[in-house]
């Protein structure tokens, strides 16, 4: 009895995974804001701060990174019962670049909760 009273917070428990770039776990739109200054900050300083890029285009000439993060939380009962309720945390930062200086920046955030099973 003992050990199922024990184990029970673990059954319980959520587990969650990451993706993606681990740099933006912790940031917010605000910090990135601190730290990106359109006009100066460099494509360098940028790698220094963030890695490298996710993804890559360009359009119009200008260069575009994209960094992103995704966060992903299960709960264990998921794993029991037939319907999956996954709360999805998802972090996006775009850099656009006017040759080697940030032209512009932003960050996006959605959270989601999906559903699936019977």
């Amino acid at each position: 009895m003992a050990s199922f009273v024990v184990s029970l917070p673990i059954f319980f428990a959520a587990c969650s995974y990451n993706t993606g770039n681990k740099n933006l776990q912790k940031e917010t739109a605000a910090s990135i804001d601190s730290k990106i200054h359109d006009g100066v900050t460099t494509k360098e300083q940028i790698r220094a701060m963030f890695g490298e890029p996710t993804g890559t285009s360009i359009e119009n000439g200008h260069v575009t990174w994209t960094y992103t993060f995704n966060s992903i939380r299960l709960s264990a009962l998921d794993f029991v019962i037939p319907v999956a309720n996954s709360t999805d945390r998802s972090r996006t930062l775009t850099v656009t670049f006017n040759g080697d200086v940030v032209k512009s920046h932003s960050v996006s955030d959605s959270n989601a909760k999906s559903n699936t099973g019977l």
